[in-house]
This record gives C-alpha cells, sequence and structure tokens, in this order.
C-alpha cells in the first residue's frame, strides 16, 4: 500500500473545498486522471483477493443475519423521502441495453436473485422500498459482484448510485465485523452535497448492521476537523470523502488507508474498478482503458443521451429579458401546480454567477415566490438549510450555481430552468437531469441567445437525439437542416414566447 500521500493521487477534483487544500497537490497530481475524475460523480475500486468474491463465485455467507435493535428516529429520517416510481418506470425495461466483454455475467431481474448479502437484501425490502432493480442495476451489481472492471453510462436518475454502492456494502457485510484500523472501503465525491448523498443512501443500506459509515467533507459551516477525527476513532468500514477534506486528514494521521480493500484511490495491482456516469466523452472512454482491465462495457440506452421523460425547450431570450421571461414561467408553473393539486411542485434555476443566484433569489422573493439559494460562498450549514427548504417545499424554488447540477437526487423536481446555459453539452445533461428520475415526467427550459453560440450546435444534435422540438432560431445558428419533429417552420426565432408553449 503506497504512503497516505501517495495514496490518494487517483482523486477528483473537489470544487468546494478550498484553494488550501488542492495547490499543494495540484503540480503532483497526473492532468489526465483529473481530467478523467472531473468526469465521474463518483468512482469504486474493489480488492480481486477479496476470498469469499473470487472472480464469477457466488460469495459465502460467513454468519446468518440477525439486525440490530430499531431506532425509530432515524428510520424516520433515513426512510421517510421517497421518490415515487413514475408512470414510465416501467418503460424503463423497453429501454435498449448493449454490453461488451468477455464472459458478461448474467442480469438479474431482482434483488433477489442477486448474489448481494442477505442483510442487504433485507433492507432493499423491509425498509428502503425497492421492489425493482433498475437496468443499470439489473447488469451493474451482477457484474461487480463478479469483480468485473465495468464501464456503466446510463442515463441520470437511472439509479447509478446503488449500482456501485450496494456491491461495496455487500462485500464489507461477507467480509464481517473487522478490528482493523481505518475504512475498508472508500468512496470519493467531487462535492460535498454528492458525498452527502452518498452518505445518507450508505445509511439506508447499513442501517440495523455492524456497518459504520462516516462521511468528510470541508469548507465553511462544515464539522470540524477534529470531530470528524472522533468519528474515525469511534470506528469506521465505509468512508465517503471529498478528496480535500480527505487529504487534510491523512496529512494529520487521523485516517489510515492501509487497510483498506475497497478504495478509489491509488490502483493497486490487484484491483476492480467501476465507472457510472450519464456522459462518456470519447476521449474519456479513451482514457479509461488505459486502467481498466478486461472490463466490461455496460450502456443503458445511448451514451450521453437524456431520458425521453423530460421534454426540452429552448427559447430565445435576450439577456434583458431573462428576470421577466423567468416570473412569467414561474407564474405558469404555480397556476398549473394550483390545478393539478400538487403539494410539491419544485423548480430548480441554473445560473452562472453566484452574484447572479443571489439577486434572482432576492427579486423571486419580492415578487412574492418563496424560493431559495445556493452557491459556493454560502457556509455548509446554510447549503443543507436551503436544500433541506427545497426538498420540503417549503421554498418550492431553488437558484443554484454549478454546485448542484450533478449527482443530487431531489425528489419532485418538475421542472428546470436553465437561466444561464452552460458551455459544454455534457453539463447540460447532467443539470437537466435533476427532473424526470424514476421513470417521472420532467420538463426543462433553456434561455438562449447569441451568448450561447459554442453550445448550440451540440445542444442541436441532442435535441435530435431525443426527437425534440428544434427551434427556427437555434437551427440556424446550429447549423445544419431537417431537424426532428416539431421544427418550428415561422422564421422569426425572436420572441420568448414562440416557442414551446
Amino acid at each position: 500500500m503506497p504512503s497516505a500521500r501517495n495514496g490518494v493521487q487517483n482523486n477528483y477534483y473537489d470544487e468546494d473545498d478550498e484553494a488550501a487544500y488542492e495547490s499543494e497537490y495540484a503540480k503532483s497530481r497526473s492532468r489526465t486522471v483529473e481530467r478523467l475524475a472531473d468526469e465521474f460523480g463518483s468512482r469504486l475500486s474493489l480488492a480481486d483477493d477479496v476470498p469469499q468474491n473470487s472472480r464469477n463465485a457466488r460469495p459465502v455467507q460467513k454468519r446468518a443475519w440477525n439486525p440490530g435493535p430499531r431506532n425509530f428516529k432515524m428510520e424516520e429520517q433515513l426512510f421517510s423521502e421517497r421518490i415515487t416510481e413514475g408512470i414510465n418506470f416501467e418503460k424503463y425495461d423497453e429501454i435498449p441495453v448493449s454490453t461488451a466483454g468477455y464472459e458478461v455475467p448474467a442480469p438479474i431481474e431482482t434483488f433477489a436473485e442477486s448474489s448481494l448479502h442477505q442483510g442487504v437484501k433485507w433492507i432493499l425490502k423491509e425498509l428502503a422500498n425497492y421492489n425493482k432493480p433498475t437496468p443499470v442495476q439489473r447488469y451493474a451489481i451482477p457484474i461487480s459482484s463478479a469483480s468485473r472492471d465495468l464501464m456503466a453510462c446510463a442515463q441520470t436518475g437511472s439509479g447509478k448510485t446503488a449500482a456501485y454502492l450496494l456491491p461495496i456494502i455487500s462485500n464489507l457485510f461477507y467480509d464481517g465485523p473487522g478490528g482493523e484500523k481505518g475504512p475498508s472501503a472508500l468512496i470519493l465525491a467531487p462535492t460535498r452535497e454528492l458525498a452527502m448523498q452518498i452518505h445518507h443512501e450508505a445509511l439506508k443500506s447499513t442501517y440495523r448492521s455492524f456497518v459504520k459509515a462516516v462521511c468528510f467533507y470541508g469548507g465553511q459551516g462544515a464539522p470540524t476537523v477534529s470531530d470528524q477525527a472522533y468519528q474515525m476513532r469511534n470506528g469506521c468500514d465505509l468512508l465517503i470523502a471529498t478528496t480535500g477534506r480527505l487529504m487534510d486528514h491523512l496529512e494529520r494521521g487521523n485516517v489510515t488507508l492501509s487497510n483498506c480493500r475497497y478504495l478509489g484511490a491509488d490502483m493497486p495491482q490487484d484491483h476492480q474498478t467501476a465507472l457510472f456516469s450519464a456522459t462518456f466523452p470519447k476521449e474519456i472512454q479513451m482514457m479509461a482503458s488505459d486502467f481498466l482491465k478486461d472490463f466490461i462495457s455496460l450502456t443503458i440506452g445511448q451514451i450521453d443521451a437524456t431520458t425521453s421523460d423530460i421534454k426540452q425547450i429552448v427559447m430565445h431570450v435576450p439577456r434583458q429579458a431573462k428576470r421577466r421571461e423567468l416570473i412569467r414561467l414561474l407564474q405558469a408553473d404555480k397556476q398549473e401546480a394550483i390545478r393539478n393539486q400538487r403539494t410539491r411542485h419544485l423548480v430548480l434555476i441554473f445560473v452562472a454567477t453566484k452574484r447572479e443566484a443571489a439577486a434572482i433569489c432576492y427579486q423571486l422573493e419580492s415578487e412574492g415566490f418563496r424560493a431559495g439559494t445556493i452557491h459556493g460562498d454560502l457556509a455548509q450549514s446554510q447549503r443543507e438549510q436551503a436544500l433541506a427548504a427545497f426538498k420540503s417545499a417549503k421554498k418550492p424554488i431553488l437558484v443554484a450555481t454549478d454546485v448542484v447540477q450533478r449527482g443530487l437526487d431531489i425528489p419532485n423536481v418538475m421542472h428546470v430552468i436553465q437561466y444561464d446555459l452552460p458551455n459544454q453539452i455534457d453539463d447540460y445533461v447532467h443539470r437537466i437531469g435533476r427532473t424526470g428520475r424514476a421513470g417521472n415526467l420532467g420538463k426543462a427550459t433553456s434561455f438562449w441567445n447569441a451568448e450561447n453560440f459554442p453550445i448550440s450546435r451540440d445542444l442541436v444534435k441532442k435535441l435530435q437525439e431525443n426527437k425534440q422540438t428544434v427551434p427556427e432560431f437555434l437551427r440556424r445558428e446550429g447549423g445544419g437542416g431537417g431537424f426532428g419533429r416539431g421544427a418550428s417552420q415561422s422564421g422569426s426565432g425572436v420572441s420568448a414566447r414562440s416557442y414551446g408553449w
């Protein structure tokens, strides 16, 4: 095992931890690895030499599963918030699935027939209400359980977190309680919000078990280093961490990775790697092949595609008209929620800058909307409060920067509004993926003007691929012709009200 400092070279760039955590290590880290790491919300590595999980062998359960005592308060916190399966959830079975590789393990149809530990199955059935695996889970769980390297691409909201997390936790259950110092498994996350969400899911899957899951993240308002070190001393089997804060603890000697059997960091000689993302640019696929061995490629649907459950609308809105058009959309959403008697109709608005986020939130509140904001300048406690108020619909509108564009799973987001379009099409895919999750229908509206010319061609292509309306103004700016169904023929392309309504 490498030294603590060298043992975390293959990490994710954590945009939310302060520069103090990152600057010291930036020169020593491979730029290729950083580029790759930025693409993935999280990654796992599993040691091949764990005897209970030899290649293509069903693990042998060491002991009978006996759940620990109930904690009713924790049950309420962990299992009360669920994403209800949408009307199109059953259509997941119609999504085309392709695999490539040597001796691909057969997919599972139910969690019960998987080789997951009995304790994990019990939690999924009795508490988590996971009735049926999604396509990515059907294929990824047996592949990971067979100790095979994996590169899996599936749309946002398709259950990728559980697809990689459940095999890790199952292996910890099979291994049984260990007396070693330090975590047995490590998962790295690019942002603190995503780290906290993964930790929340880990707590669900380890409830009433011996497995202790701990979360490390930094930034203003985060738990202190000493508080996190105290948690580690009290026992940790599974560590979820952002890169900067993990490096801090390693330097201080608060944590050791010497006993980590499931590690998302430096590559040991024998390891298993699984990559999960909604987007896989070709250069990332090429780089991944450098360190994936005898891997299986799994594609659910189309690579880099969005779910068909999201209606995508692109509107031509000049910069000076954006706020006026935003208020009009929100008023229409409010009336729709009233008509449909929805108690939770959440709207997520993406903007480019922290200053813009604060200013728009202030204006919306002055117009009578219940709105919150989240961006990198807020203390961690403020960010958590903003997310909690949004999820509970106390403030059903959230104005956000890119800090929440990847990975976060928030139920009942009915509308994503891209007030400012991103520069990269992958970011567009991840942003609109905050709605239309688990078979539920969603809507994504994007404000376009001449400033967004760099993304226009890719945006046209993305709309075509998903059989969405391509407005005339975007068809002109994006080049080409003969676009998908419903393309506007008006030719004006200037009115914010002309498209998608």
